[in-house]
């Protein structure tokens, strides 16, 4: 099985490496050992070259509120209090629609106004239904050509069980919007959270969000020490934008480009856009080679326990 030989970093078409990739699942599946769901769900992603936006963080920095801000819509709630309790994928379609998936293996069929029933800790304490994973079908632009957006629980909040949920997503990240609050210092929990994700993700983006709340003296001050501490953190200079993504939101609901002028968060858009435009497909390449080789590795790992224990 030689893997390298597919990788690339240059324009090569989705397709093309796929059908490599496709062949390499194929002869993966014959190992003995070798974990069968995650193998199935790489081969999905594979066959729907599928792009993996994470957006992770602390709680209640913001997440929901980026991600309706980029999709110019209300479609994940929000709240002043620790809210997202599940992770919730978000794809294209022509149609909005949510898919509940849980535990057990069974799946729903929900509407979008239904959402917060089974994602927020209000609704969903503990995650006491047993939701796996929910996927919701959306008509955004932003979806369009595979990118799935993925809003995680917030790390450190009082609600365990959601910091663990959202390292266990890690693995899943091709690339990261880590949020930040522009008003608090980048903390070492923060700062250990990018470090465990820079370990999976190819692209990680930082957002300093609430920037309506300081005056352009002190973001500029929060730019600057976030820059600082995450280059000595990461090793490697990460892409900082500061913004109001609750202006944003406003801006693109009531079509004002003044107020989303405001929010900067066109800036990002515009970074973004970029990324996915040059970059995404080698980022992609070396994503899923990565989760390959983990796969293989953990069922090497476990053969040669078994030995041992023989």
């Amino acid at each position: 099985m030689t893997i390298h030989s597919i990788t690339s970093d240059g324009p090569e078409p989705f397709a093309e490496v796929s059908s490599g990739f496709l062949t390499l699942l194929d002869e993966a599946a014959g190992i003995p050992g070798i974990a069968v769901r995650p193998l199935a769900a790489l081969r999905g992603k594979v066959e729907e070259h599928a792009f993996n936006l994470v957006v992770a963080g602390e709680f209640k920095r913001g997440k929901s509120t980026v991600i309706n801000a980029l999709l110019g819509a209300e479609v994940l709630p929000t709240a002043v209090v620790p809210l997202t309790s599940v992770v919730t994928l978000l794809r294209h379609a022509v149609s909005p629609g949510v898919r509940v998936e849980f535990d057990s293996g069974s799946m729903l069929a929900v509407g979008l106004d239904t959402l917060a029933d089974y994602v927020t800790e209000r609704d969903n304490p503990g995650n006491s239904k047993g939701v796996r994973e929910v996927v919701v079908d959306y008509p955004a632009r932003w979806l369009e050509g595979g990118i799935r957006l993925v809003d995680t629980p917030g790390i450190g909040s009082a609600y365990q069980h959601n910091t663990e949920v959202a390292r266990r997503y890690l693995p899943e990240a091709d690339a990261v919007i880590f949020v930040a609050s522009v008003d608090q210092p980048m903390s070492r929990n923060e700062l250990d959270f990018l470090e465990g994700i820079r370990q999976h993700a190819g692209k990680v983006f930082c957002l300093l969000n609430k920037i309506d709340h300081l005056s352009e003296a002190e973001v500029q001050e929060s730019v600057a020490f976030a820059t600082g501490v995450l280059r000595d953190a990461l090793g490697e200079t990460v892409p900082v934008f500061p913004l109001s993504a609750r202006l944003a939101l406003q801006g693109r609901l009531a079509n004002d480009a003044g107020l989303l002028e405001r929010s900067r968060m066109p800036m990002f858009d515009a970074a973004l856009r970029r990324f996915l435009t040059e970059e995404r497909g080698a980022v992609w390449h070396h994503s899923v080679c990565q989760h390959l080789l983990r796969l293989i590795d953990e069922a090497r790992l476990s053969a040669e326990l078994e030995l041992r224990a023989l």
